[in-house]
């Protein structure tokens, strides 16, 4: 199992330690990678696994084609994370990286495999709400990157360099073309806790939207407001990790 999870094409492990009996894995937000999340290695409980997802067309999978809906996303990906069920496991997903361990955790459950022992949604409306927001995803640039301001995630030094921003925008459109067209189709509520995390002067997702995530679950749900922006997972970082933090601790307690 070492070797296949270290040459894995979907999933970077940042820390494989094959003592554990629980797995972390975080899903990006649009425009994000993997690698964002390499640093939380340091923060979170050192006795779990710590792996993230990587979309095609990015980082260390820049060289493939970007996908652009969630269902090839999910597809593909469930092709490899099966094989990864071997232990108990946690999702977190930060704005449409929610979307996707959502996703991920209904195709699990459409084939009756092990379900996520607990999904942590970050900085996203409920599944079933609707898309409120303007779609920016086919806007020329100028106007683009004018409404992407709204999420103040995106890095200075790429916003005063123009290559760097050609080389980005299309990762950045074909992730919010995701978003905007994904569509929800209605599932029974899934067996595991929920805990949704958003950000209270986040203007992009409706509070009332965080709470709706309460219907996904017949389990466990709790909400957590921060201070902080759609960014909120930048600036209240140590807020972040306290719950995600508590939230491993209780899924280990409860295997041990």
């Amino acid at each position: 199992m070492l070797e296949q999870e270290l040459f894995m094409k979907w999933i970077d492990f940042f820390r494989v330690n094959k003592d554990s009996n629980l797995r972390l894995f975080c899903f990006h937000y649009a425009g994000g990678g993997a690698s964002f999340y390499y640093p939380w290695a340091k923060h979170l409980p050192e006795n779990i696994e710590l792996a993230a997802i990587q979309l095609p067309g990015r980082e260390t999978r820049f060289s493939e084609p970007l996908l652009k809906s969630m269902e090839a996303v999910i597809n593909a990906l469930f092709e490899e994370f099966k094989l990864l069920l071997d232990k108990p496991f946690v999702f977190f997903g930060h704005s449409v990286g929610a979307l996707t361990c959502y996703e991920l955790t209904r195709k699990l459950h459409d084939f009756s495999l092990k379900l996520p022992e607990h999904l942590i949604v970050s900085g996203c409306r409920a599944p079933h709400s609707p898309f409120r927001k303007k779609a920016i995803r086919s806007l020329p640039d100028a106007e683009f990157m004018s409404e992407l301001m709204q999420y103040n995630g995106t890095p200075q030094v790429m916003l005063e360099h123009r290559e760097l921003l050609e080389l980005f925008l299309p990762i950045i459109r074909a992730d919010f073309t995701i978003s905007e067209t994904y569509q929800y189709l209605e599932g029974n509520p899934f067996r595991c806790d929920i805990t949704a995390i958003n950000g209270r002067e986040d203007s992009t997702v409706l509070q009332s939207d965080v709470q709706n995530w309460n219907l996904h679950t017949c389990l466990k749900f709790k909400r957590f407001t921060l201070p902080g922006d759609h960014f909120f997972i930048k600036s209240a970082q140590r807020e972040v990790f306290d719950i995600i933090s508590g939230i491993i601790e209780d899924v280990r307690r409860k295997h041990a």
